[in-house]
């Protein structure tokens, strides 16, 4: 069966990032790309069952192609969304 993985793109959004965990909780796979948050971000990610990863913002561009080689090479379709 094909999987679906879910990559979310944050830097301190603490406030909001476990609600937007929530809405994707359907996804065979969550990948945080997270560039350094100071506000406990990656831990509540990761609490939530986000696989976490960390990647210096060089550039919207960069940070994204980055978030989507991290998500499962086997999944049929990788899907973005914003906290």
């Amino acid at each position: 069966m094909q999987k679906i993985s879910v990559y979310i793109i944050a830097y301190n959004e603490a406030a909001k990032i476990a609600d937007t965990i929530n809405s994707v909780l359907w996804a065979d796979e969550i990948v945080l790309a997270d560039s350094a948050s100071t506000d406990g971000t990656d831990r509540i990610a990761a609490e939530m069952g986000a696989r976490i990863v960390q990647i210096p913002f060089e550039g919207f561009g960069h940070l994204r192609n980055r978030a989507i080689a991290a998500c499962t090479p086997a999944s049929f379709c990788a899907f973005w969304i914003s906290s």
